[in-house]
Parts: structure tokens; C-alpha cells; sequence
């Protein structure tokens, strides 16, 4: 039986390319795992751009586990999931945000393989801040390769004074940076990840249609 996995650390370079995803498959193999990954604790995903020597944003993960997909209070056992519990992303420099989710995407999607993944109790911290500015009770990532639309449930955003709740949303990156969130009534509102604010009911179409 596997044991479970010891913290993982990798990289991605100025051009956020892929291939540090690699490195996943390779700490998979060097921990004799011999079935697909089951569970695993303390993941960390510092992200770099050069020239800078530090990283500019981050992405914990608290566990990532096997559990099953919910329709109403029921789990449905021929359903299984891949679920990061505690995800948390640090946006250090604003520079962090502009491939941010994209990154969380890839991060997921290695950690799933070809099951299908949800983030769970999703928190974002921009800067020094020690409260959360977003938070999302579930995070579903984008369903297949040519989409880029997240689901979300249960959202809050803080920015400023304002503080507003969605019970669920579906969003998209308008341009580097900037999540677009619709609620299911088609109301629109854009959430800046490199510095929390917000704009409501932002002009500018976004490139899939939500």
C-alpha cells in the first residue's frame, strides 16, 4: 500500500512553462508509488519570474485525497474525485497574479490525472495581508482543455469596506490577473488578484461566453 506523500516543491520559470510538472511524475516514481495517487499532505508551489530571485506568488495545498462527487447531500460512489483540501494562494508581488490560476489549473490537473479534481476551502492573500480576500468553499476547474470557465460555491471577496457573497458563480480570466465573476442571474463583477479590488459590472466582453 502506498504510504502517504512527503511534501512536494517545484518551479515555473519566466515563461511558466509545463514541463515543471514533470517533476511531479518523477517524486510519484522515486516514492515507489506503484497505483494512482491517493493521498498526500503539505504541498507547496512557489512560482518564479526571472530575473527575480524569490518567488512572486505561491499555491499550498493542505491534502489532496480520493472522494466521491455530490448531487445533493449524496455522494455517488461511481463518481470518484480527486479533492485539494486547503488551498491557499499568495499573490506576493503583483506580478504573481497574472498566471496564477493557470497555474492552480495545471497544479490540479497533474495531481488528478485523468480523474476528474475540485479545490476545496479556497483562500487568495494579496501582498502582506494575513485575512484572506477571497475565499471559496468549492472550486471546480476548467472541464476540459479549450474551456476556461472555473465553478465556483460559496465565495466571499473583502476589498476596501465592501464585502460581498455569492452563493455560486461561474468566472473566467478577463484579461492577465483579473477574475471574472457572473452570478447565475448574469450579474457581472471583476475581482483584481494582484491587488483585491473590484469592479462591478465591468464593460469589457470576456473570451468565453458565460
Amino acid at each position: 500500500m502506498a504510504a502517504e506523500q512527503t511534501p512536494w516543491q517545484w518551479a515555473s520559470n519566466h515563461a511558466w512553462r509545463s514541463a515543471a510538472y514533470g517533476l511531479i511524475c518523477l517524486t510519484v516514481a522515486l516514492g515507489s508509488w506503484a497505483a494512482p495517487l491517493r493521498q498526500a499532505r503539505g504541498l507547496w508551489v512557489p512560482i518564479y519570474i526571472e530575473p527575480k530571485p524569490d518567488p512572486v506568488a505561491s499555491i499550498r495545498i493542505d491534502r489532496v485525497y480520493r472522494d466521491h462527487r455530490r448531487m445533493g447531500f449524496f455522494r455517488v460512489r461511481a463518481l470518484p474525485v480527486m479533492v485539494a483540501q486547503g488551498v491557499q494562494l499568495e499573490v506576493r508581488e503583483p506580478a504573481g497574479a497574472t498566471n496564477l490560476l493557470q497555474e492552480l489549473s495545471r497544479a490540479l490537473e497533474a495531481l488528478a490525472g485523468s480523474r476528474g479534481v475540485e479545490a476545496r476551502q479556497v483562500s487568495i492573500r494579496i501582498g502582506s495581508t494575513q485575512t484572506p480576500s477571497f475565499q471559496a468553499r468549492r472550486l471546480v476547474p476548467p472541464a476540459h482543455q479549450g474551456s476556461q470557465v472555473f465553478v465556483l460555491e460559496q465565495v466571499q471577496l473583502k476589498a476596501d469596506q465592501q464585502q460581498i457573497e455569492l452563493p455560486r458563480a461561474k468566472a473566467q480570466l478577463a484579461r492577465p490577473g483579473v477574475l471574472r465573476l457572473v452570478r447565475p442571474d448574469g450579474a457581472m463583477l471583476d475581482y483584481d488578484l494582484s491587488c483585491g479590488s473590484i469592479t462591478f459590472n465591468p464593460s469589457e466582453p470576456s473570451g468565453e461566453n458565460l
